[in-house]
C-alpha cells in the first residue's frame, strides 16, 4: 500500500505523527479516486495508534491534511469509512463531515460496507493554521 502511496510523489500528501522515539501515526490524500464521492480531493488514509487517540492529535492530523488539499486548489474532499465505524464516524462528524453516498466494496475477507463523508468547503480549513 505505501508503495503505491508513495510512487504517486507530488501528487499525494503523506503526513507522519511522531514522538521523539516512534511514529504514532500518519495520513494519505490527494486527488479523489472515485467519482462516488462528489468530491475533487479524497483522504485516503488516517490511522492513530491507540494509545494516543482522544488527545487532539488525529484533530490535528486531519486538520493538516485538509488544509494540504485546500492549499493545492481543491475545493472539497470526502473520504470512506466503513459503515459499522460508529467511533470514526462520530469524529469525521464532528470535524463537519456530512454523510454521502454508500457502497460495497469486496475485501480480503468479505464485503466491505462503507459510508462516504464530504466536505463541500475547505476555506474554514485553510484559514485554520
Amino acid at each position: 500500500m505505501w508503495a503505491t502511496i508513495l510512487d504517486q510523489g507530488e501528487q499525494t500528501v503523506v503526513h507522519v505523527v511522531e514522538t521523539e522515539t516512534d511514529i504514532v501515526g500518519f495520513g494519505s490524500a490527494g486527488d479523489a479516486r472515485n467519482e462516488a464521492l462528489g468530491t475533487t480531493a479524497e483522504v485516503t488514509s488516517i490511522y492513530l495508534l491507540d494509545s494516543v487517540k482522544r488527545r487532539g492529535i488525529g484533530r490535528a492530523l486531519f486538520g493538516s491534511l485538509i488544509r494540504a488539499l485546500a492549499k493545492r486548489g481543491h475545493r472539497s474532499a470526502g473520504l470512506w469509512v466503513l459503515l459499522d465505524n460508529q467511533n470514526t464516524r462520530r469524529f469525521y462528524e464532528a470535524m463537519g463531515g456530512r454523510t454521502g453516498t454508500t457502497r460495497i466494496e469486496p475485501g480480503n475477507h468479505g464485503d466491505l460496507h462503507e459510508i462516504a463523508y464530504v466536505w463541500n468547503d475547505l476555506t474554514r480549513f485553510a484559514s485554520a493554521d
